[in-house]
C-alpha cells in the first residue's frame, strides 16, 4: 500500500450532506451554536469572534484535547502503515457549515500540524471549507 502523503482536512454543513471521502468525521453540533446570536450571525468560523464563543465552551475545549491525544495515537498509524486512498481526510460538520465546523476544522489543523512536528513526522496538510459561503 502507499504511504500517506496529505492529509485534508475539511469543514461542511450536514444540510448539504456528508462528504463521501471523509475517513473521520466529527459532528460538531453538541456545541452551542453562534448562528442565534445576532451579532455572530452574519460571520464565520474564520472569524476571531465567533472562534473566541466557540472555544470559550468547556465541550469545545474538551474535545480538543482530546483530540490531540487521538491524533498522537493515529497519525503514526496512518503514515507508517499507509491507507487505501494517499490521502486522509478528517471531516467536521455543523448544521450550515459556516460556525462551529469552520472553527474546529481551523483549530484541527494547528493539531495536526503540532503533533506532526511532536512526532517528527512529515505529511503535507491541507484545509477546505466545502460549504462556507454557500447560504
Amino acid at each position: 500500500m502507499p504511504a500517506l502523503a496529505h492529509i485534508k482536512i475539511t469543514s461542511f454543513g450536514f444540510k448539504y450532506g456528508k462528504p463521501s471521502q471523509a475517513n473521520l468525521l466529527f459532528d460538531m453540533r453538541f456545541i452551542k451554536n453562534p448562528y442565534y446570536l445576532e451579532q455572530l450571525r452574519p460571520l464565520s468560523g474564520e472569524e476571531p469572534a465567533v472562534a473566541e464563543f466557540i472555544l470559550a465552551q468547556s465541550n469545545a475545549r474538551h474535545f480538543l484535547s482530546r483530540f490531540s491525544e487521538q491524533l498522537k495515537e493515529m497519525l503514526p498509524g496512518f503514515l507508517a502503515n499507509g491507507h487505501d486512498h494517499e490521502t486522509l481526510v478528517i471531516a467536521f460538520g455543523c448544521t450550515g457549515g459556516k460556525h462551529r465546523s469552520v472553527c474546529m476544522a481551523i483549530e484541527c489543523q494547528k493539531l495536526v500540524r503540532a503533533v506532526l512536528e511532536e512526532l517528527s513526522l512529515s505529511s503535507q496538510v491541507e484545509l477546505q471549507h466545502r460549504d462556507l459561503g454557500r447560504e
